[in-house]
């Protein structure tokens, strides 16, 4: 039987705040999947608390229907297992070399001078997408004594977990996608299915967490963060990555913000509520700051978004590149208004150790 990619959703009602419990007030109604194509219409609220202002799906896939939101994610991408030929495939592997050379020198995993790491941040931050683009590579994760168990939640197609064994890590993912799965173990990599509240894991079994886009999709974030915390280390590294509600991007594009991504971000959190929420449960902040290395992309397709609606498309042409020039220019765009605007990145970095 062939399976529609595109079937229906089945839905649920969240008529309070994920993270407080306050009620919500009506941002977007009538948002449309154009980036994945999922079936429905759905409304974003925003939490009535001005100490929250958390945003949400008022009405969400229930968690067993969940899974149809992500028949042609991203996180399919096969990554390094594809067979690639000529220049493209020589500047990936001259930028894999030169992002774990950076990685190596900034977070100590090599014992590099003064010169060396100065020249190879300068480097970097030559990049249009700056350093972060290099160091969320790697976690942002400092060469430790041994152990250094990490476990990445959300491994997509495990590159970055390769990437960290190659730096000495014991590493293990996490999916929620058979097909992820399926990929990062291909590499020779342990992966898991499922939540992270469901594998049981002894307390205090790993060194280092990484979640890299992964919050904005779970159900209930406060238990998700406790049980981060319940099975980290004490001294163990948290490290978060997801949109920032409250960016430029946001801002002016509005309901065509690509970072809403309805149906699959389930709510969408500012600097002040993510990091309140980091350290109620157990974690000292050492970084909580927005980015934008991800600027060509994000603005590129919120531009994308908001052709396809006003020529009533259901599609938005996903062909944006940060090798051209309009993606080199949005990358500089979002690097400008993150030096005068520091808090309106597009993507929200927490790194947080447990104590």
């Amino acid at each position: 039987m062939t399976i529609d990619p595109f079937e229906t959703i089945e839905t649920e009602i969240v008529r309070t705040c994920p993270l407080c419990g306050s009620s919500g007030i009506k941002l977007y109604n009538t948002l449309h999947d154009l980036v994945f194509e999922s079936k429905g219409e759905w409304s974003v609220v925003q939490c009535s608390s001005s100490e929250c202002q958390l945003l949400w799906l008022s009405q969400r896939p229930t968690i067993v229907d969940l899974h149809k939101a992500y028949r042609s994610y991203y996180t399919h991408d096969d990554g390094e297992l594809r067979e690639r030929k000529g220049i493209r495939f020589f500047l990936s592997r001259c930028k894999r070399v030169f992002v774990k050379s950076y990685i190596k020198c900034r977070f100590g995993y090599i014992h590099a001078g003064f010169v060396r790491i100065f020249l190879m941040e300068l480097l970097a931050q030559l990049l249009p997408s700056g350093s972060d683009s290099l160091a969320i590579e790697g976690m942002l994760l400092p060469a430790i004594d041994q152990p250094r168990r990490l476990l990445e939640v959300g491994c997509g197609n495990g590159n970055m977990l390769k990437l960290m064994r190659e730096l000495g890590w014991e590493v293990e993912g996490l999916e929620y996608d058979p097909k992820c799965k399926k990929l990062v173990e291909i590499l020779g990599l342990r992966c898991s299915l499922g939540d992270i509240r469901e594998q049981q894991y002894p307390s205090e079994s790993f060194n280092a967490i990484y979640a890299g886009n992964v919050i904005e999709h779970v159900f209930d974030p406060v238990s998700f963060v406790k049980e981060c915390s319940r099975v980290l280390k004490t001294g163990g590294y948290f490290v978060v990555l997801t949109p920032n509600a409250a960016s430029f991007g946001h801002m002016y594009f509005n309901r065509d913000w690509r970072g809403l991504e309805p149906p699959r971000h389930l709510q969408l959190f500012n600097l002040r509520n993510l990091s309140k929420i980091v350290t109620d449960y157990g974690f000292e902040l050492k970084i909580a700051r927005t980015t934008n290395r991800g600027a060509w992309y994000i603005l590129g397709m919120s531009t994308s978004i908001r052709k396809a609606r006003y020529c009533g498309s259901r599609t938005a042409k996903s062909h944006i590149r940060m090798l051209s020039c309009g993606g080199l220019a949005r990358q500089l765009l979002g690097r400008l208004i993150q030096a005068f605007l520091s808090n309106r990145g597009e993507e929200l970095l927490l790194v947080a150790i447990k104590k």
